[in-house]
């Protein structure tokens, strides 16, 4: 039995012409290329967004443009919605919704826009005709379906759902340039059966099942093609980056090597300095006095630096100069910085952290740490940085330097000082070194804990024997900008022991001795300070009230004192490096040569 026509059309009939300029174009019919306008029962009206419906008709429609128009309705259109329109085309009894009717007068109620949008996405069993026809084709297309409605028919088009205002419907041609028609379709009209010779037939199901064979081989090769795209992709992205990466080395080594030019370094002159007032009691001192520490920094390269610190201070009837420090630095990696020079303490946390006058909180310096049982500064190299342990910081800092003199001249016995150290011992006397470090631990960045230590050789040349001491600091931090105290809550705390090994002072009685004694020193401070910085009142923010308590144990040795002082301070800070101190001190002593005393202590203090 011969197949009709709707059979065939399921079965799939393929066919192959020239669109446009030369554009070839494979249209597939089983699938029904242009469904109903009527929903199905329970289905939304297949209704165009108000932007789409809007959109102008780009072309005019000319006879020429029209003749175009239907050669493309036959091609893509014709299968379904038949030769003139009204969805009795070939194909239609095997679609699963009616394809629509284009000669009713009810077309006309649809804009321009909203025939393009529905060619253009389509519908099931519709396909979307964005990806066969360009957009002019689409637009001829739609032109071609507007001479499709019986002459009287048409009518002005209604305002659409979406708001949009009435457009005029495309004029009609009084006649159209018939141009060929690619795809023959039989004549036929709904419901008609159409057979076909077998032959025909025959050679129609080889047609397709070639061109099924074809389209799965191009497949296949269009997936390698793609496979081998993305691999060269790839190997180019490899390739590229390798070469930004060697671009990017052989940028920084030609920036290193011009920045270490002569005359092209960069200079920073930074620093700090000091006026105040000082009034102790019992046959203290009483004189005003000022300071200024002016710091140099040199970018010497990206890697390499170089900072220094002068002091400048009145003594006595002159001015005496210092260096503070000179270290010159090189970074080795983001974890690692090596110095050499002369450079603050690592374990000595207040010198080195809050020694500057605007960063201290009191007039004055702390016992124990400064000028006491720890050498504020080192002359050697130091290796220092930090590693990240998580949401955590662990900081570490070692060194080699010239260790300390031990003082067991007649001068230490005059000045009260028997056992203690010469810190700046720069000729290196015993030509003894000094190992050392800090490391710190930051659980949180508001908070940090550190434990460092030093031990050296301290033997004077020509003594009676070897003494070797040990000098250990921990010390705490804690400043945090609460909301809730309305400012900034600072908490800093320090404690270090001193303790040099069993060694014999004197031991020709030269200076009244010999002197054998338990050599161990500690003490330290703890400090709390609160600056309401949150509070709305312009004054009050910038006051700071502080309190200290500082502690110097030595009253054990021949010549030492205890020292327990009591400090109350208030600052007001004019900006943000810039300070005015007032405080009150309580000094209390023990031992064979007390003096305790009270002190009035005023400071103003700035930072550049």
């Amino acid at each position: 039995m011969k197949p009709n026509v709707s059979e065939w059309v399921r079965k799939g009939f393929v066919g192959c012409c020239q669109v446009g300029a030369g554009l070839t174009l494979m249209a597939v019919c089983s699938t029904g290329l242009l469904a109903a306008d009527s929903p199905k029962p329970g289905e939304a009206p297949w209704i165009a967004p108000a932007r789409a419906a809007a959109k102008p008709n780009p072309l005019v429609s000319t006879p020429a443009a029209l003749a175009q128009g239907r050669q493309l309705f036959e091609l893509g259109c014709l299968p379904c919605h038949g030769p003139t329109g009204r969805g009795d085309g070939p194909a239609a009894p095997s679609l699963e919704r009616k394809p629509g009717n284009l000669t009713d007068p009810k077309m006309w109620e649809q804009t321009d826009g909203t025939l393009f949008w529905k060619i253009s996405e389509g519908r099931t069993p519709m396909p979307t005709f964005s990806e066969v026809f360009t957009e002019e084709q689409r637009w001829q297309i739609v032109n071609y379906i507007r001479t499709l409605a019986p002459r009287g028919e048409a009518k002005t088009v209604a305002p659409v759902a979406s708001g949009v205002p009435p457009v005029k419907p495309a004029t009609t041609p009084a006649a159209v340039v018939p141009a060929p028609n690619p795809v023959k379709a039989p004549e036929v009209t709904t419901g008609q059966v159409v057979t076909i010779p077998k032959d025909q037939l025959q050679k129609l199901i080889e047609d397709n099942q070639r061109l099924q064979q074809e389209m799965a081989e191009m497949r296949v090769f269009k997936a390698k093609m793609e496979q081998s795209l993305k691999q060269t992709e790839t190997v180019k992205t490899e390739t590229d980056q390798t070469l930004g990466e060697l671009e990017k080395e052989l940028k920084d080594v030609k920036k290193m090597a011009k920045d270490s030019f002569p005359g092209t370094t960069k200079m920073l002159i930074s620093g700090y300095g000091s006026a105040g007032f000082n009034s102790q009691n019992n046959g203290g001192t009483r004189s005003f006095y000022a300071t200024f520490n002016p710091i140099f920094l040199w970018k010497i390269s990206d890697r390499l630096l170089f900072e220094g610190e002068l002091e400048a201070e009145l003594g006595g009837t002159a001015t005496t100069l210092s260096l503070e420090m000179a270290q010159i630095s090189y970074v080795m990696n983001d974890y690692m910085t090596l110095g050499a020079g002369k450079f603050l303490n690592p374990m000595n946390f207040f010198v080195e952290r809050q020694h500057m006058a605007w960063v201290n909180k009191l007039p004055d310096k702390p016992l124990a740490v400064y000028d006491g049982l720890l050498p504020e500064a080192e002359v050697g190299v130091q290796l220092r940085g930090a590693v990240p342990l998580g949401d955590m910081k662990l900081g570490y800092a070692v060194y080699a330097a010239n260790a300390p003199q031990l003082k067991t001249d007649v001068a230490a016995v005059a000045a009260r000082d028997l056992g203690t150290f010469e810190y700046d011992n720069f000729d290196n006397v015993g030509r003894h070194i000094a190992y050392g470090g800090r490391l710190g631990f930051l659980p949180i960045p508001e908070l940090e804990f550190g434990y460092g230590l030093q031990y050296s050789d301290v033997s004077p040349p020509g003594g009676p024997g070897r003494a070797n001491t040990l000098l250990q600091s921990v010390d705490g931090s804690f400043v945090m900008d609460s909301a809730e105290l309305k400012g900034v809550l600072n908490l800093k705390a320090q404690w270090v022991w001193s303790q040099v090994g069993s060694y014999l002072y004197d031991p020709t009685a030269a200076i009244g001795g010999p002197y054998a004694f338990k050599n161990y020193r500690n003490g330290g401070y703890a400090q709390i300070a609160y600056r309401p910085s949150r509070l709305e009142n312009e004054w009050l923010k910038n006051f700071e009230p502080v309190f200290r308590f500082d502690v110097l144990n030595q009253n054990h040795t021949p010549t030492g004192t205890d020292e327990h002082r009591y400090t109350i301070g208030l600052n007001y800070w004019l900006g943000p490096s810039t300070v005015v101190k007032a405080a009150y001190e309580m000094d209390r002593q023990r031992g064979p040569n007390a003096a305790p005393f009270d002190a009035l202590l005023f400071q103003f203090a700035t930072g550049f």
